[in-house]
């Protein structure tokens, strides 16, 4: 804000106003005359980036006079500034004091784009703290949350506290916190001291109640002798990748291993499942919950915890909404599936282990869950697009090895397949010797037994079903 005043022997003085003890209010002393006193004033809106100047102004009131005792002057708003009317009263600070911020005050920051150089970072970000009286000082914010800043409140010098804050980021290739470094920065900042709304969203330019964030711990891709993998179907819910799936179980809440395109729809997007590969002894029989969070880590679902018990690995968890009510539901796939789907999940189970968490003993769990079947003119034939066979995976070498994350050899996934089944109907269906690796401990995908003639006719008969895709 600028103010221009003036008389009639020619004196004219022209000057940036000062922000009083509110963000509403602007003051200027006039300085005594050295040819009577000054006549006429007008205010004005200086464009920030020029100098305090007449033709810099993007706005101004009229021409307006003093009558010495009313010396607040009140733009109802940006339509009336033309409009001299009678906006003159006497000033009274009750209405526009400003409180102190207490010290020790936890305010939060969330920057707006324009705050960061380019890359998406900035060199630092900080928080300049200000009172009525000139005292000021500049503060580094901690970082306790995605893209959210922490700054607590200074006591000034001699023992004064602030009543506003800026908050700011500094240019890349400058050093220390001052406004010549400034890339961005907010307007003067009053915050809500009732502390129900400590945060500053940039974005938004508002102050907003602090959001529940949460961290997370990432969960690294491979199956082995103690860790399984638990598909996800978020059924259509937050599905961009500006949220993210958590599962919650032990205090921590844990990020998705990856994703993989699974349902194939005729008018639609693919489909995609999460999958997580955990340690068992991290989750069996433990309380399993869901929190679904956004690009900032705030908590905008907790979905209730279930028990994790034998066997829940090889189901399809699946999001469920009801009005308000979120839940998830352990499941089996029902729709048309792809090849490459049915591969990523073979990967999560190991061929010569009769573990029924993650070997052949959970052979039959998984394949009716995964591997959606069709009635296909009387025959059941697998609901899924393309052939499983020729789909390579990486797979361990020898039984020895799955105690290890070192997968050395390739794998035709149905062939992987083949061996989970022949192992489970040996072990678990009553009979015949198991499809088995010859020299465990030093062993490549082309050297297999596969005894046929003791598991019978009717076994190749089962195979050949479920070679073809629908």
């Amino acid at each position: 804000m600028c103010i221009k005043l003036w008389n009639d022997q020619g004196e004219v003085h022209f000057s940036e106003m000062s922000l009083g003890t509110s963000t509403t209010l602007f003051y200027y002393e006039v300085p005594a005359s050295t040819k009577g006193s000054f006549d006429n004033l007008w205010f004005g809106r200086n464009d920030p980036d020029l100098p305090i100047d007449e033709a810099n102004t993007w706005n101004r009131t009229a021409n307006l006079t003093f009558d010495g005792t009313n010396n607040l002057y009140v733009l109802p708003n940006a339509t009336q500034w033309m409009n001299p009317g009678d906006n003159w009263y006497p000033y009274n600070p009750a209405p526009y004091a400003v409180d102190e911020i207490p010290a020790s005050t936890e305010l939060y920051f969330r920057p707006a784009a324009d705050f960061y150089n380019g890359g998406g970072y900035s060199t630092s970000f900080a928080a300049y703290f200000f009172n009525t009286d000139g005292k000021n000082v500049w503060v580094n914010p901690t970082y306790p949350y995605t893209s959210t800043y922490k700054v607590v409140t200074p006591t000034l010098e001699g023992g004064v506290l602030p009543n506003y804050v800026i908050f700011a980021s500094m240019r890349a290739g400058t050093s220390g916190n001052s406004f010549e470094n400034v890339l961005a920065q907010t307007a003067d900042l009053y915050p809500d001291l009732t502390l129900t709304k400590p945060m500053y969203d940039g974005p938004s330019q508002t102050w907003k109640e602090l959001p529940t964030f949460v961290n997370y711990q990432n969960l690294p891709e491979g199956i082995n002798a103690n860790k399984i993998r638990i598909w996800l179907d978020r059924n259509g819910h937050y599905t961009t990748n500006s949220y993210t799936y958590l599962l919650f179980f032990n205090t921590n809440h844990h990020y998705n291993t990856g994703k993989e395109k699974a349902i194939e729809l005729n008018s639609e997007d693919p489909v995609d499942y999460l999958y997580y590969d955990v340690p068992i002894s991290w989750i069996k029989n433990k309380e399993v919950g869901i929190t679904i969070v956004n690009e900032y880590n705030e908590v905008l679902v907790s979905i209730p915890a279930q028990t994790f018990v034998e066997g829940d690995n090889s189901k399809l968890w699946k999001i469920n909404l009801s009005g308000e009510t979120w839940s998830y539901e352990k499941t089996v796939v029902s729709e048309k599936v792809y090849n490459t789907f049915v591969r990523k999940v073979l990967e999560g189970y190991l061929s010569c282990s009769p573990s029924v968490d993650n070997g052949y003993g959970a052979f039959n769990s998984m394949a009716n869950t995964f591997i959606p079947k069709v009635d296909a003119g009387g025959t059941t034939i697998w609901n899924m697009s393309g052939n499983l066979g020729g789909q390579m995976l990486n797979d361990y070498a020898s039984v020895e090895a799955y105690e290890t994350d070192e997968r050395t050899v390739e794998v035709d996934a149905y062939v992987k397949y083949q061996m989970l089944a022949a192992n489970y109907l040996a072990n678990s269906g009553g009979g015949g010797a198991s499809f088995s690796l010859i020299n465990s401990s030093n062993n490549t995908p082309l050297i297999l037994m596969f005894i046929f003639s003791l598991i019978g006719v009717g076994f190749i008969s089962y195979l050949r079903l479920k070679k073809y895709k629908n």
